[in-house]
């Protein structure tokens, strides 16, 4: 048990040593900042996420939006029945860029449909 012992012990250092005698640390990656990252736009986000998506860049507004409602429900600016009104038309929104999807046969809408999309989601926004 004993020898045993002592070779596991020994094949350990011998294996740290390999490991220890490592001729220069390793460097970390080099940051190289992505253009427009740094830049925050009207919506809160960054400017370059999701600019080359329509998808993307329309769900950050209803996000947006469902997070305004909840603010302004939360220090009393709109009532319940009006948030919940508003909550509704989001998910009507939300139903109407799904089928959107389902039409296109991809997880993509066209910018005509996100258009559509943004005037349905401005109506929600005048409506409050």
């Amino acid at each position: 048990m004993k020898r045993l012992a002592m070779i596991a012990a020994s094949i350990y250092f011998a294996g740290a040593g390999w490991v220890w005698a490592q001729s220069k640390p390793l460097s970390p990656i080099p940051y190289v900042p992505t253009p427009g990252v740094h830049t925050w736009g009207k919506t809160g986000y960054p400017l370059g996420v999701g600019t080359g998506s329509n998808m993307h860049a329309f769900q950050m507004e209803v996000r947006l939006q469902m997070r305004q409602i909840q603010k302004d429900l939360k220090t009393g600016k709109i009532t319940t029945s009006q948030s919940k009104a508003a909550m509704l038309n989001l998910r009507d929104v939300r139903l109407q860029e799904l089928d959107f999807f389902k039409q296109n046969g991809n997880r993509e809408i066209t910018p005509e449909q996100k258009t559509q999309l943004e005037q349905l989601l401005n109506q929600n926004g005048a409506s409050l």
